[in-house]
């Protein structure tokens, strides 16, 4: 198992032509490969956030398509995360300004890329942060009434 991501850059003229910046894999550890779907989506979309930061931070027109409607909710109720540790997930993930936008996984031309097994050579990925794993020293989070930073979902 695997977390597939692509970065494309949209055709100023026709949103629907894109062209590919990087296509990678990052390859999930035992027990990370053992996460729930919904769990496994959150930590594939912050894993591939924080593989592409230094290209992504401060983009204004960042899209992420993604084929888990689910992730809508997970994102728009920050607080109600059912561990600490998809809390520190979400937090993370929302510190990107993005539009979230739902492909069928069936039309998504990186869906494959999460099925690859690692192979020799391939890059080596720093592991995640250790605070945002199941850490039992828990961070305490406080939510705003209304966040600025709620991503909008287009159909």
């Amino acid at each position: 198992m695997a977390v597939g991501f692509g970065l494309f850059q949209e055709a100023p003229d026709n949103p629907k032509q894109h062209t590919c910046a990087k296509l990678e894999s990052i390859t999930l550890n035992v027990r990370e490969a053992r996460f729930s779907q919904p769990k496994q989506e959150l930590y594939g979309l912050m894993r591939a956030l924080q593989a592409n930061k230094y290209w992504l931070v401060g983009c204004r027109k960042l899209v992420v398509e993604t084929d888990a409607k689910y992730l809508k909710g997970m994102l728009s109720n920050p607080g109600v995360g059912p561990n600490a540790t998809i809390m520190r997930w979400i937090e993370d993930v929302l510190l990107y300004h993005f539009t979230l936008r739902h492909v069928p996984g069936k039309t998504s031309s990186v869906d494959g890329l999460s099925r690859r097994l690692k192979q020799p050579g391939d890059e080596e990925y720093p592991p995640v942060n250790p605070e945002l794993v199941d850490n039992p020293n828990t961070m305490h989070f406080e939510y705003p009434a209304k966040t600025n930073n709620e991503p909008r979902w287009e159909n």
